[in-house]
């Protein structure tokens, strides 16, 4: 499979939080957004945060060319997701996760 069509359809990704959406600013940091990702209170970010892709907008440009030149409308209702700045954690134990990219609200998800 092409490696931008695994970034842009949800690669992967065994559970999905969404939060309150906001509107699109241009000057958001896309390419190195500060962020904050724990489970139970302990920091899981194991790396320096970053997209597989760069700036993730460029994903979203390659799914509304892929989808249309087949046909498929993209429509504002749609959610797209571009991969992760954090990559995978895969809990042990139920707990609290919680994340906060700045600039934005913060998620959070119980797991029982």
């Amino acid at each position: 499979m092409d490696r931008l069509a695994q970034l842009a359809d949800l690669q992967n990704h065994g559970a999905l939080i969404v939060g309150e959406f906001m509107p699109y600013h241009d000057d958001f940091p896309f390419v190195a957004p500060a962020l904050r990702f724990d489970f139970n209170g302990r920091d899981v970010v194991e790396l320096t945060p970053a997209n597989p892709a760069g700036d993730p907008r460029r994903l979203l440009t390659w799914l509304v060319n892929h989808a249309t030149s087949r046909g498929i409308r993209v429509t504002p209702d749609m959610i797209v997701t571009t991969g992760s700045y954090t990559g995978m954690f895969f809990p042990r134990s139920a707990g609290m996760a919680h994340g906060r990219i700045e600039g934005l609200p913060p998620v959070s998800v119980t797991l029982y």
